[in-house]
């Protein structure tokens, strides 16, 4: 969305269903684009994201082979241990961004 010629609005969002771990989660996506010339543009932006932990992340098991003894490691039990759930959080980041892009055809390493 043009706020103005030079300033510049995106936003974006996205919406999903997990079923491991099981749950919608949101996704929001906010920059802001100053344009003070064709040539230059300056960017600022925050958003935050959940990820899905990927197929059978809360259902597998952890194996060691110490000279020939095998260890293994129940998931859900340690999940249980360290962090007081039988199940794996999902991956959460939140990001902040600044950016410059400078569009200067002439300088093109193209022939």
């Amino acid at each position: 969305m043009n706020l103005t010629p030079k300033w510049v609005l995106h936003a974006g969002a996205m919406l999903e269903h997990h079923s491991d771990p099981e749950g919608t989660h949101f996704s929001p996506r906010l920059a802001l684009n100053w344009l003070p010339t064709p040539a230059h543009a300056f960017r600022a932006g925050i958003s935050h994201g959940v990820s899905a932990l990927g197929l059978y992340a809360n259902h597998t098991d952890i194996k060691f082979v110490l000279a020939g003894t095998d260890v293994t490691f129940d998931q859900a039990v340690l999940s249980q241990a360290l962090f007081g759930s039988g199940n794996l959080e999902p991956e959460k980041i939140d990001s902040g961004e600044l950016g410059y892009v400078l569009s200067e055809p002439r300088w093109s390493a193209e022939p």
